[in-house]
């Protein structure tokens, strides 16, 4: 009973970080602000959780990340990319991609040629690097990361042409970079919660008020799912066919061996996989069977032992 009286306060704590009275001042341009009524917060979410990464490099285990932000200071700062002339156009994908960028030859979301846009490109393959690094060690120590963020949802974002009158560009601050966050949910088989807040008008004090309350279902739900669900944790998952079928590639989370074996820090029941295969009809011969064979190695929870789960396919 304890520790559900706590749940049920996550949300107000979450949401309530920045909040302030209704005769406040508007906020900056970090963190939570970006509407009347809010101040200035400023996150170091991403140097958290590497320190977390580190006190249990000899352990592994599941941290929750609870955050109303992007990281805007420490290690893994990260800059805002959004720029309302971006949506609409060739380059609003890339506000989706993990900083650094996922299309070949677009590093960054600015189009600039300038010396203050290479200085971004590069600052932006660092930061890239950085996560995937960070990525890299967190699922080697077996840390599985899920991250809950609870942020109020812009206002309609404006067409290419430029913003809608009386629209601040200060809106665009809110940008969460959930495409760099979800690198590290990705790579350590974790889950990434979205909770965008209604916002009926973002100088009223009523919306800011209900954020909390409107959003304890949805929350709580997910949480208490999170926690209460069947947890196998380093697991190591190797699929192997008959000849004339090959692995081409795995769509899931976790990291991905030269050896074709998948490892997840941890994985529940509703973890779902993909894996394409090829085949090659001059060694299947017209009549004959394929055989398919996945074996996954995991750990099972509350008890610690090592555990193997087959299945056969033909």
């Amino acid at each position: 009973p304890k520790f559900l009286a706590l749940l049920d306060h996550i949300p107000a704590l979450t949401f309530g970080a920045g909040m302030a009275g209704p005769d406040a001042a508007g906020g900056g341009s970090g963190g939570m602000s970006g509407y009347p009524g809010r101040e200035r917060e400023e996150s170091a979410s991403a140097a958290a959780v590497e320190a977390v990464g580190d006190a249990l490099a000899t352990l592994g285990g599941r941290v929750f990340l609870f955050t109303a932000s992007r990281p805007t200071r420490g290690a893994g700062a990260l800059r805002l990319r959004a720029d309302p002339r971006d949506y609409g156009s060739e380059r609003e994908n890339a506000l989706y991609c993990p900083v650094g960028g996922c299309i070949a030859g677009k590093s960054s979301v600015s189009s600039g040629t300038g010396p203050a846009a290479v200085a971004k490109s590069k600052d932006d393959k660092a930061l890239g690097d950085y996560y995937q690094r960070l990525g890299s060690v967190l699922a080697g120590r077996q840390v599985c990361l899920d991250i809950f963020i609870c942020h109020p949802a812009p206002p309609s974002v404006p067409s290419s042409t430029g913003p809608s009158p009386g629209l601040s560009s200060s809106v665009f601050s809110n940008f969460l970079d959930l495409g760099t966050l979800g690198t590290l949910t990705h790579m350590t088989a974790g889950r990434l919660h979205y909770f965008p807040g209604p916002v009926a008008s973002p100088t009223s004090p009523a919306a800011v008020a209900s954020l909390p309350s409107s959003l304890t279902p949805t929350f709580l739900t997910a949480l208490r799912n999170a926690l209460a669900s069947p947890l196998a944790q380093e697991a190591v998952m190797k699929i192997r066919s008959s000849v004339g079928l090959s692995l081409k590639h795995y769509v899931a989370p976790g990291i991905i061996h030269p050896s074709e074996e998948l490892e997840l820090a941890a994985l529940d029941p509703s973890q779902s996989f993909v894996a394409e295969f090829l085949h090659d009809g001059e060694k299947i011969k017209e009549g004959s069977r394929v055989y398919l064979q996945l074996a996954l190695l995991y750990t099972q929870g509350g008890t610690g032992q090592r555990m193997v789960r087959v299945h056969n396919l033909r």
